[in-house]
């Protein structure tokens, strides 16, 4: 008799554990339904959607001389901040985490229409990174692969894993809760120093990485793009010990002399040592991203051959420009990590 209610009590945990993983699998189906991009999911319209949308509140029509863009390389590494205070310059910053190349163009198609810059700053690292979720990625510092494979078979089934940030774009569509930045620029204080320098990064005979394929369309559009609304096209590696080698450099040189556009990588050693990037104190996270103090050190460099080159203005008194110093203000709430 004690025996028969034990499998019953079996059979009956196991009916409500069947019955409960059938209601989660509904749950995850319909919410997979309601957050699948139907007409955007080449790329992501979260982040394009906040990048437009901040320019247009931050920026009036025709006021930004530079625009930055990429994706976290350029969001951490390129400082309109101290562009700014340094010299005046009003630039605006489109990069953001995880970008990838479809992204900055659909973001530049859009904010050209309202800029005329004279030059678009396009940081290389996503030339190298294939766009969507079935890849293999790191985790930034340890430069340690991840592997993906259990999250793409699960993201396919249910794709509410793949889209799921598109939730806080009912609840937050223009990102007011990532925090304060200047123009798209977000600082961060903290230094965590580089233990040591990858061998990829001194490696002078690594192959020719080639940018990659369906990069490589968005790269020629943004070429184009930046040709039809006459802005020149700067491309620059900006200082990254875990995200770069001397196989991307010679991919993206091979690409620039072609096109005859401009290219200036600051890993290579006649560039960092004119910068001067300390990896022990000018890094946030071990030689990924830059700190303030590193990102500071970039654009003044960067800030010199910009003025010299296109002989920027000083826009520090002029009225209407009066966003770029109330930033500075609102800039005190820069992301900290």
């Amino acid at each position: 008799m004690q025996q028969n209610t034990e499998l019953e009590a079996r059979d009956h945990a196991g009916r409500r554990i069947s019955l409960f993983l059938l209601i989660l699998a509904g749950i995850l189906i319909l919410f997979s339904f309601i957050t699948f991009p139907v007409r955007y999911a080449e790329y992501d319209i979260v982040n394009v959607d906040r990048v437009i949308y901040r320019t247009e509140k931050e920026e009036p029509k025709d006021t930004v001389d530079i625009l930055f863009a990429g994706d976290s390389l350029a969001y951490f590494d390129f400082s309109t901040r101290t562009l700014w205070d340094t010299s005046g310059i009003a630039s605006s910053e489109l990069g953001y985490k995880a970008t990838h190349l479809c992204d900055t163009y659909a973001t530049l198609a859009t904010v050209l229409q309202r800029q005329k810059p004279r030059a678009v700053i396009l940081e290389i690292n996503s030339f190298f990174r294939r766009p969507g979720v079935k890849m293999q990625y790191t985790d930034g510092a340890s430069n340690h692969t991840k592997d993906a494979v259990v999250y793409n078979t699960y993201s396919d089934l249910f794709p509410i894993f793949r889209y799921h940030s598109l939730f806080r774009f009912w609840t937050d569509p223009y990102g007011k809760d990532l925090g304060a930045t200047f123009h798209g620029f977000v600082g961060v204080d903290k230094a965590v120093a580089l233990k040591k320098i990858p061998d990829d990064y001194t490696n002078k005979k690594k192959k020719k990485e080639e940018i990659l394929e369906e990069n490589l369309v968005y790269l020629n559009k943004i070429r184009d793009l930046c040709k039809a609304h006459h802005t020149a096209l700067i491309l620059v590696g900006a200082p990254s010990p875990v995200n770069w080698d001397y196989g991307e450099y010679k991919g993206t040189s091979e690409w620039a002399k072609a096109n005859r556009v401009r290219y200036i990588d600051m890993n290579l050693p006649e560039y960092n040592d004119r910068i001067g990037i300390d990896w022990k104190t000018d890094t946030y996270d071990e030689g990924d991203h830059l700190n303030k103090r590193g990102a500071a050190k970039v654009i003044d460099y960067l800030g010199k051959y910009l003025r010299k080159k296109y002989k920027l203005p000083d826009r520090r008194k002029d009225k209407r420009y009066a966003n770029w110093d109330n930033g500075v203000a609102a800039a005190a709430g820069e992301e900290k990590h």
